[in-house]
């Protein structure tokens, strides 16, 4: 009977140590300018652009495309699959500064409206 148990209690602990983990458990701690994708650590893309294609070898850079100026843009080193759209003034506003492919658009109310 107790050799019965011995297996048992052997071959739940094979079936444990051999088990997968849980990738929820683990966590890649990437270094600054780098973002995780697919378990790995890629290089960031530069301000301006966005990511086209993600780095099949870690620590190295995807392929990077720009943003469209004036349609869209990314203000910071990133991961992003697509840029940011650009904000659109409302009507009671005026574009104080035009939106780049680094910087977003600045609104202002007009002369004579509070917003």
């Amino acid at each position: 009977m107790a050799t019965a148990w011995l297996r048992i209690f052997l071959f739940m602990l094979l079936r444990f140590v051999s088990s997968p983990v849980e990738s929820s458990l683990v966590r890649l701690s990437c270094a600054d300018g780098e973002y995780e994708h697919s378990g790995r650590c890629c290089k960031s893309c530069r301000p301006g652009t966005y990511v086209s294609k993600h780095c099949s070898t870690p620590h190295t850079p995807g392929i990077c495309f720009s943003c469209a100026d004036g349609e869209d843009y990314t203000a910071h080193a990133n991961g992003l699959e697509e840029c940011l759209a650009c904000r659109q003034c409302k009507d009671d506003q005026i574009i104080a500064r035009a939106c780049t492919v680094t910087c977003n658009t600045k609104c202002q109310c007009k002369l004579g409206y509070f917003c």
